[in-house]
């Protein structure tokens, strides 16, 4: 990969919290570019001056990998977006850290609890996120806790034929 030499193009102006908005944009844009980001890419989406409008078209590509991760994490990073993540019904590490955000909208949490489902993002969210009202947490647990026993149940069940 030869990317182009561009004065700017450094983790140290990507790293600093002052660096103008629409640098951090070109260095993202100029990083991606060819599929290949590296670090500097990976501290300007993670600065916290990164435009709200990049972290989006990052996570628009739906591909977990370490762009979407810090895309995800920054504190800009829009909720309707993060919600977004969320719906997609994923476990992988992007769901995971959206779930995390303080920005996630409470509603996208207890949509994903309303599920039912026992998995590692549920569990982040039933755990980690003081937005969820109390009786979405108390109804997941009580799908979760039937589920198990049935399960348990079901492997007692299967012990005794053996």
């Amino acid at each position: 990969m030869k990317r182009k030499i561009i004065k700017y193009y450094t983790d140290k102006v990507a790293k600093n919290k002052k660096t103008d908005p629409k640098i951090l944009e070109r260095i993202i844009t100029e990083g991606m570019k060819d599929g290949e980001e590296d670090s500097v890419v990976w501290y300007a989406i993670r600065n916290p001056n990164c435009p709200p409008k990049i972290l989006e078209k990052i996570l628009e590509r739906d591909i977990d990998d370490y762009c979407s991760f810090e895309a995800v994490k920054n504190i800009n990073c829009p909720p309707k977006v993060l919600g977004n993540i969320l719906s997609r019904n994923n476990n992988d590490f992007m769901s995971q850290n959206a779930a995390r955000s303080p920005n996630c909208p409470a509603s996208a949490l207890e949509k994903r609890l309303g599920r039912g489902i026992d998995d590692v993002l549920s569990s982040i969210v039933y755990n980690f996120n003081e937005k969820i009202n109390q009786s979405v947490k108390e109804k997941w647990f009580k799908i979760i806790s039937e589920k198990r026993n049935r399960k348990r149940e079901q492997t007692i069940i299967l012990m005794e034929f053996k």
